[in-house]
């Protein structure tokens, strides 16, 4: 239960410190902010399979090589940015646990400031969202995971209108893994759907949002094998899903996040009016119905393609760079108030339902049970 306290406390801390001014909102936000990197830096290495698969082994290297030479060892096995990060971090010989620390830090705080600028004052709730569905990722897929974070940085860009700072996120994201690629269709994507001041399908934008994931859903059964080959491209540690075409299965528990994103908009797309924006520079910044509708979109679309998983396992990564709107959902809803009340709790209640089932029961990621030799738990 130590991951679930974590969470409830993190997410009070935020709240209050929206709540609050000056140094005292700084202290509670940064608090909020630490306790899941501590919880993921005081870890065993044992939590979350891809600490021995790279991570350990990035670190005892990056205190015994130059920059260049930990560059040339590591070229093919992660991106430049990660590694460049890697080294910095770990140049001077610090303990694993501080590594396993800045990773988390680094995939948290792009995510907490793209709410903050998406959804002043529902951060709390987004954040809850992100650390139920995504937490346990970022405890394994670490280098996607902050990637994962910038491509959310990106979204704000989209909300801006500033394809350029758009392309500048996800170029940086793809310094961290390079299947943030993927993320450029966003903003198309999110123009689609009515992003902005008006919707390039008016009044057909929810036809629209169902017509995209049937869309996605079809494209994957026909041309998934492809996007095995295309994705091995992008980064040569996917040969490996080439070599095993066929060998994946369907992912329920994300369809179920995926169902989850698309009830949520259901029931909670008229919670916002037309339009509940002031007039002047924050209604042609911001229109959260609008962005509301597209992140559900969006986040739908990204869990589809969660089932890449069935062509073979593990590309169905790609689909979380599209998934983790789904805090910027959870975020718009605390932001609106009282109207949304009723409709953030069912949806927090489903993420966490899909913590407990997924992680804690399946052992999805095999974060859980939690184990610290600090801590003495394990």
């Amino acid at each position: 239960m130590i991951y679930l306290a974590t969470f409830a406390a993190t997410a009070l801390l935020l709240f209050l410190g929206g709540r609050c001014a000056g140094v005292l909102r700084c202290v509670l936000v940064l608090l909020g902010l630490l306790l899941p990197c501590f919880l993921a830096g005081f870890r065993d290495p044992s939590i979350g399979t891809d600490v021995y698969s790279y991570a350990i082994w990035m670190w005892e290297d990056a205190s015994s090589l130059d920059l260049a030479g930990f560059l040339q060892t590591y070229d093919s096995v992660a991106a430049l940015g990660w590694n460049v990060a890697t080294w910095i971090v770990c140049g001077a010989g610090v303990p694993l646990g501080l590594y396993l620390f800045a990773i988390e830090a680094f995939c948290i705080a792009p995510v907490y400031f793209a709410l903050r600028k998406l959804a002043p004052g529902g951060e709390w709730a987004g954040m809850l969202a992100w650390l139920l569905v995504f937490y346990a990722f970022s405890l394994n897929a670490m280098r996607q995971s902050v990637a994962i974070g910038l491509v959310l940085c990106s979204v704000v860009c989209i909300v801006q209108r500033n394809p350029a700072r758009f392309l500048l996120c996800v170029i940086g994201a793809c310094l961290f893994h390079q299947t943030a690629v993927i993320a450029v269709v966003l903003y198309p994507l999110a123009r689609a759907v009515g992003w902005g001041r008006r919707a390039m399908f008016g009044k057909w934008q929810t036809v629209v949002l169902a017509v995209l994931i049937l869309f996605a859903f079809g494209f994957i059964v026909a041309f998934g094998d492809r996007l095995v080959v295309l994705a091995s491209m992008l980064k040569d540690s996917y040969s490996y899903q080439v070599n095993h075409i066929g060998s994946g299965d369907i992912g329920f528990s994300y369809l179920y996040v995926t169902i989850c994103c698309l009830g949520i908009y259901l029931i909670s797309r008229d919670d916002f009016g037309s339009s509940d924006t002031t007039e002047g520079e924050g209604k042609s910044l911001f229109d959260r119905m609008r962005v509301f509708k597209a992140c559900s979109a969006i986040a739908c679309v990204g869990g589809l393609m969660w089932q890449l998983n069935y062509v073979a396992d593990t590309l169905g990564r790609l689909g979380a760079y599209g998934m983790v709107l789904l805090c910027v959902m959870a975020a718009l809803l605390a932001a609106n108030g009282r109207r949304s009340r009723g409709h953030l709790a069912v949806a927090l209640s489903l993420f966490a339902v899909y913590f407990v089932a997924a992680v804690m029961v399946l052992g999805m990621e095999e974060v859980y049970p939690y184990a610290s030799a600090i801590l003495g738990l394990g």
